[in-house]
């Protein structure tokens, strides 16, 4: 979406994108901020209207509805994340925003964001946290009670969990207890 942003698109919506090794182009969100940044939205989730319980298919495929308007909930796909951050040797920010029930906003953004392919389940790569409002939940930084949750709650290097492939680091299933795929830890 930088590149879009880049050749004079101002307004945020719907792009076609084709990444270097990508067999064809596809539709994302490109979200067009005031500073001429350009951001791929790879998940939106705001009222619960889309069931996140997927199995690694469709995680793999993406799921959920694009919308123009950006009012629908989706999963853009972890091939298509993949070949997007592994296109091109320069690195790509990963910006998470983050709004509670009451409309308070956050975001946290991480350097040289990374996920790997299919055989190496979707990993998750990040060289470090630059910061953000939201505070750094990957390496578990300012989070829990606790000062041993930070172990078990760091993302950096794990693979993609599903209910139906299991690659976190807990003795259960993470993606089956908490109803989503994600890179989980424990």
């Amino acid at each position: 979406c930088q590149d879009i942003a880049n050749k004079g698109a101002r307004k945020s919506g719907l792009y076609f994108i084709k990444p270097q090794k990508a067999k064809q182009s596809f539709l994302v969100y490109c979200e067009i901020d005031s500073y001429g940044n350009g951001w791929t939205v790879l998940q939106r989730r705001l009222d619960g209207s889309e069931d996140f319980k997927k199995n690694w298919v469709q995680y793999k495929e993406g799921f959920g509805h694009l919308s123009p308007d950006d009012t629908t909930e989706f999963w853009l796909g972890n091939e298509k994340i993949h070949l997007i951050t592994t296109q091109s040797t320069l690195p790509y920010t990963l910006r998470i925003e983050l709004e509670d029930w009451s409309g308070k906003k956050g975001t946290a953004d991480y350097a040289v964001f990374k996920v790997g392919s299919e055989e190496d389940k979707y990993r998750l790569t990040y060289a470090y946290f630059i910061g953000g409002e939201a505070g750094d939940a990957f390496d578990g930084f300012d989070f829990g009670d606790d000062a041993s949750d930070k172990s078990f709650t760091y993302h950096n290097g794990m693979r993609f969990s599903t209910y139906d492939n299991d690659n976190d680091n807990f003795a259960g299933n993470c993606a089956e207890q908490d109803g989503s795929g994600w890179w989980m830890n424990r």
